[in-house]
This record gives C-alpha cells, structure tokens and sequence, in this order.
C-alpha cells in the first residue's frame, strides 16, 4: 500500500505508445529468499540472463542458492483479496492494508512422488519467479533494476494430488500466498535469451551396491520416481560423472572404467585401483542436471 506524506506523493500516468506486458504464466521458479549466508537470492540488472546463468542455478551445489523450477504450468491463476478497511458508523472509511495475493496453477500428467518433492519447501523462506508465455521473467524489482524471486508467505505452500478419472489425467494443484509487502507496483519482467522448454530441475539419483571386491563394485542407480518395486533406471551415466574415495586412507581412488549393463539399465560395473580388504570407499557424483548427494550416505565396505 502506497504510503502518504506532507509532500505531493502523485506520479504522473502518461504511458508510452508502447510497453512490454505481461502474458499469461507457463512456468514457476521456486528460489529460497536467501542462501546459506543470508545473502537476498536475485538476478542482477547489470549481468544479462542467458542460458549459461541459468543453468549454473539450476545446477548450483549449494542448495540454498539453487533454482527450483515447474514448468508447463496449466490453468495458473492470480488472484488479489480485498483491502482490509475500518468503517465508520458516519461511512467513511480507511483502507488498512492492501490484500494478500493468492496464486494457484496446475501440473499436469504428474506423479504425486512430486508432491513430497515441493512440500519440502513448506518450511523454508522461499520466493518465486514466473515465466510468461513469451519468456520474460516476472519478479519484484528493486530501483537499480535487480530483479528478485516474490516472497512466499512462509506456511502458506501446498501442493495436493489428484487421482485420474476415466475423462482426467493424474495432477498436481499448487496454491500459495504471496507476503503482504510484496506490492504489485514492484512487479516487473526481465529480458532474456533462455529456451526455457528446455528448463528441469535436478534429478535426485539413488545408489545400491552390490558385489563389492578389492577391485570392483556393482552399482544400481535410480530416480525416486517409477514402480515402488522397479524405479526409473539412471542410463547414459561415465567413469567421468564419478569420483572414487577411501575413507579409511583419506585418499582419491582411481576409476578405471564405470560400464553400463547392456541387460539390466542402470546397473554399472566400476573397476578401479586395487584397494586394502576392510577399507571403506565412498563414490560421489557430479553431472548437469542430476543430483547425486544422497550416494554419499551410503559407503561400499572392501570384503
């Protein structure tokens, strides 16, 4: 809400002959209000969005700076509640306060293993950017142009999941409030030269090992999505996408060669340097669009 002073607080309202306008939301980008520092997440003004800024985001390993994205959004609405205004019994009135901004949209043909994925911000100080048809970016800018994710009011996030009927698909609906400080006259898009239809977020990857030798392991890698008995295989993955360690030695370990089963997808043989019997080895991860953090939890033990 626009605050009155003692000076003329009026702004002129010419417009010009031309201006870029917002068009309707096809993508969501959730963002964390502030990263493991307590540094405000945004996107400077003097730094053009390109591909490559985008995908450092999206690939960023420190989780608080990352860019979280929903894309092809369906039926994405935007709706402003009421002022909240004090009424006197002469009728007159004060407005109070603007009213909140509630924004919902749709994910269609989605399992509900993705509803665990974006109910994990429901605790955390997040914002978010929107994608427009044309491909602007929409945020809250600042008077040097910075343009900044819009504040999620904490609490407020909630995805549910709809079962598919004879006539629907599967879905996910999305809701949440936007701060109350977050005015609309603060609203702005940014240019950029991002194919944003090429936009995902980072795949979780699973590990399980098997058939450990002083020379070799086994190593079955998975999404969390799939069958509860049979999970999406991760294929494609190289020796190069992993790095070896012994714990017990606090030492590198060579990868000779990482081979994927040409029977059983995403099932790899890594051979590597001959380790100790009884050393503890732990295989990391690290790959554009993947995730591999959860595999440091789990240690291969040399028979």
């Amino acid at each position: 809400m626009a605050s009155c002073t003692c000076d003329y607080s009026l702004q002129n309202t010419g417009t010009p002959n031309c201006e870029p306008i917002q068009k309707y939301t096809i993508g969501a980008i959730l963002v964390p209000i502030l990263d493991s520092t307590g540094t405000a997440n945004f996107l400077s003004a003097t730094v053009a969005i390109t591909p490559a800024i985008i995908f450092a985001r999206l690939n960023q390993t420190d989780a608080s700076k990352r860019f979280y994205p929903l894309m092809n959004l369906k039926n994405a609405t935007s709706e402003k509640g009421e002022n909240i205004v004090e009424t006197f019994d002469d009728q007159s009135a004060y407005i109070i306060a603007e009213g909140i901004r509630s924004d919902m949209f749709i994910l269609a043909a989605k399992s509900p293993t993705l509803v665990g994925k974006i109910n994990s911000f429901q605790c955390e100080d997040m914002g978010v950017y929107y994608v427009d048809k044309a491909g602007n970016l929409v945020g809250m800018t600042d008077s040097a142009g910075n343009l900044f994710p819009i504040k999620i009011q904490k609490g407020t996030l909630s995805s549910i999941y709809t079962f598919p009927t004879s006539t629907t698909v599967a879905k996910i609906t999305v809701k949440y409030q936007f701060e109350a400080d977050e005015l609309d006259e603060n609203l702005a898009m940014a240019t950029n030269t991002v194919n944003w239809s090429t936009i995902n977020g980072l795949l979780d990857v699973n590990a399980v090992y098997s058939a450990p030798s002083t020379t070799t392991f086994v190593a079955a890698f998975t999404y969390d999505y799939g069958y509860a008995n049979a999970k999406n295989p991760v294929t494609g993955l190289v020796a190069a996408d992993f790095a070896l360690y012994n714990v017990t030695d606090s030492a590198s370990v060579t990868i000779i060669s990482a081979v994927e089963s040409t029977t059983t997808k995403g099932t790899y043989t890594f051979t590597f340097a001959a380790q100790t019997s009884l050393d503890v080895l732990r295989l990391s991860g690290s790959r554009s669009g993947f995730d591999f953090s959860s595999i440091d939890d789990t240690t291969i033990l040399v028979p």
